[in-house]
């Protein structure tokens, strides 16, 4: 095992893409995340990585959380050990850096972030366009890391019925629908359903809490396009999404929530979302953007409950300009936010509306055939902090035989700190939240290059790539765990510093192999105003992937993993006898399909290796009420003969899920 361990660390040093199947492209690929226009892949001067479907159907999973672990410089991180709810970090840094857009929308932040991610079929995923590094100068708060957004199925062009059933030998099993209500009229339209059960408890590691919690999850979404005659297009999304879900102890029932018979964390959600375009038939004409998102929580961490509900509204309007070599877009945009919880953080009812007004503008300038460069700049209003301005540039140059790309960029991104995202670790263990001050918004400067060499001949395709990035805060929101009942937040006085390289390369023939191995090296830590240099939580310093795939006549086999280095990990205090380190691990996903005239067959097999983290990443999961805990005056944990090294109930320190090896079976059907 440790041989085979090495071999896969020395084959990801030589880099890629696992996701994006990018040898097989076309050079003239039509992405839309970088420049908010359609554009081709090697004409922008924005890198965009590309998630094909091929790539989505190969995993077989329930949920497009899970199918980006496998993609070079992203890490979907547990946050709860119990309830396994997390988020996506792009290059080391953490979730709420991270803004998902669907279709080009931003529907899935806040609260979503957390919980709603999951609940997004791959089924319903044509591709997902992924923008490493501040994309705030077009998409606003929240885009500091990058953007993550999502296309879902045209529906022109989408099958009259489809079915997708996945089962695992963990009691998952995932039920997906889709079924064309219109294609002959100006209207074309879908509707999707998406089912998801698990009620089998597991606890292979005997720690006596669920390994993965038991939940429902219901989505029935429905997508339309309206185009007439003059060429005048609108397009509709809607979503209603709803999940129960607990995790806990195992004998923890759902009807005793909020009680201290067991431990359990017990999470209800329920969301709206709503979003649509309107664009002219021309490129000069108007193209107005919106979405609506309502999102309610009813949660019980333990004895502590949570109930919270979020409303999000976003419009946009953007013209845009082709003149020559010169492509202009500019646009207006508000984004209203409504949060309120029954926690401390918003007694004052003036913080429950948050308004971001803002107004930008681009130029892509076509210089030569060989060179372009992009340039923009943008002005947002927040009502608490005053003005913010993100400026970008970005540079492209192709070699005359488009064999060689050449990009570089830099930015400004910026977050409006969000209290329920700094808030929602406390929430999930015995920790309590406090809040320094006012939490200033976040600010960065970010600067990268990458160059991109491109091969091709009758039977053999290839694509390489190298980049390296810096991100610079000067006022990030940091979390300070050093106390063991408090995590605390305030902006940082100091500094901090994200910076990294990665490579890339995907292999194929036309015999139907395709081979892709991809690297990202981390360099992040920490200055405080004292010059004390410290490495953030639950950041890697190295990650790999790969991904396989063979395909002979109707039979395809692939096998995709990842190599994920050590992390810091919050301890209780120097006593906690736990390792502060995360181990290097590994998750290997592997499949066999076969293709019939009107149905798939295929056979999964989920973390091959087996690996969960040790049991003891819980802390005192023998007494998550801290029932035999002594306590002095100031609310620190004493030592004693039966709690010796002073610890308190604590899941906070989880970096990966419990879940184990596991096999699945998915069938799919579709008929046009």
């Amino acid at each position: 095992m440790k041989r085979f361990f090495f071999v896969c660390l020395a084959l990801t040093r030589f880099a890629a893409l696992a996701q994006v199947d990018s040898a097989a492209q076309s050079l003239s690929e039509v992405v839309v995340s970088g420049t908010l226009y359609q554009t081709s892949k090697s004409t922008s001067p924005v890198n965009i990585d590309v998630v094909h479907r091929g790539f989505l159907s190969r995993q077989g999973v329930p949920s497009i959380f899970e199918s980006l672990q496998f993609i070079n410089g992203i890490r979907p991180q547990i946050n709860c050990g119990v309830c396994s709810t997390g988020d996506i970090h792009i290059n080391g840094m953490e979730g709420p850096y991270t803004m998902v857009l669907i279709d080009g929308n931003p529907v899935v932040s806040g609260l979503a972030t957390v919980y709603g991610l999951m609940g997004i079929p791959n089924s319903l995923i044509e591709r997902i366009e992924i923008v490493k590094g501040p994309a705030s100068t077009l998409y606003g708060s929240e885009a500091l890391a990058g953007v993550i957004n999502i296309i879902t199925k045209n529906p022109e062009v989408v099958p009259a019925a489809a079915v997708e059933l996945v089962a695992t030998t963990h009691g998952e099993r995932t039920v997906d629908l889709s079924l064309t209500t219109s294609k002959k009229s100006k209207y074309k339209s879908f509707i999707g359903l998406h089912l998801y059960g698990n009620n089998r408890i597991l606890d292979f590691n005997e720690d006596g809490f669920t390994d993965l919690p038991l939940h429902g999850r219901f989505s029935l979404m429905h997508r339309g396009v309206l185009r007439d005659a003059s060429g005048h297009r609108i397009s509709m999304y809607g979503r209603i999404f709803g999940e129960n879900r607990w995790g806990g102890q195992v004998d923890f029932n759902p009807k005793d929530r909020g009680l201290d018979l067991a431990y359990g964390e017990h999470i209800r959600t329920r969301r709206l979302e709503l979003s649509g375009t309107a664009r002219g038939p021309k490129a000069r004409d108007p193209h107005l953007s919106w979405s609506w998102t309502t999102h309610h929580q009813d949660s019980y961490y333990g004895t502590t409950p949570y109930k919270a509900q979020q409303h999000i509204g976003f419009v946009q309007n953007s013209w845009e300009r082709r003149i020559a070599r010169w492509t202009h877009v500019t646009g207006l945009a508000l984004r209203a936010t409504y949060y309120n919880d029954n926690s401390p953080a918003t007694d004052d009812p003036s913080l429950y509306w948050t308004l971001l007004p803002g107004v930008f503008s681009q130029v892509q300038h076509h210089i030569s055939p060989q060179w372009q460069q992009l340039i923009g700049l943008r002005a947002d209003y927040a009502e608490h902090h005053g003005p913010i301005l993100t400026p970008r540039y970005n540079l492209l140059y192709r070699t005359p035989n488009k064999g060689v790309e050449f990009r570089l960029g830099g930015g400004r991104g910026f977050r409006i700190a969000n209290v329920y995202t700094e808030d929602h670790a406390a929430l999930s263990g015995s920790r309590t939240v406090v809040f320094e001050e006012a939490l200033n918004p976040e600010t960065s400067w970010n600067t990268h290059t990458n160059v991109t060499l491109r091969y091709r001949r009758r039977r053999f395709f290839g694509t390489a790539e190298l980049g390296a990035f810096t991100t610079y805060f000067t006022n990030q929101i940091v979390p300070d765990y050093s106390n063991p009942q408090e995590i605390r937040y305030a902006n940082l006085d100091g500094f901090s510093l994200n910076r990294g390289v990665s490579a890339s390369l995907s292999l194929g023939t036309t015999l139907g192999l395709k081979t892709s191995l991809g690297a990202t090296f981390l360099d992040n830590f920490i200055v405080d105003a004292g010059g004390t240099r410290s490495i953030p939580m639950l950041t890697e310093r190295f990650q790999g992937v790969w991904d396989f795939s063979y395909t002979r006549a109707r039979y395809t086999v692939s096998y995709a993993g990842n190599l994920i280095g050590p992390m810091e990990l919050p301890l209780l205090g120097p006593t906690d006898p736990r390792s502060s380190r995360s181990p290097w691990f590994s998750i290997q996903n592997a499949s066999i399909q076969r293709t019939f005239t009107h149905f798939n067959l295929s056979i999964h097999g989920y973390n091959l290796l087996n690996f969960t983290p040790s049991p003891d990443r819980i802390a005192r999961a023998n007494d998550p009420f801290n029932r035999d805990v002594l306590f002095d005056p100031n609310g620190t944990a004493l030592a004693t003969p039966e709690n010796p090294y002073a610890l308190v109930f604590d899941p906070s320190s989880v970096f990966s899920s419990f879940q184990g090896r596991r096999w699945g079976i998915k069938l799919s059907w579709s008929v046009d």
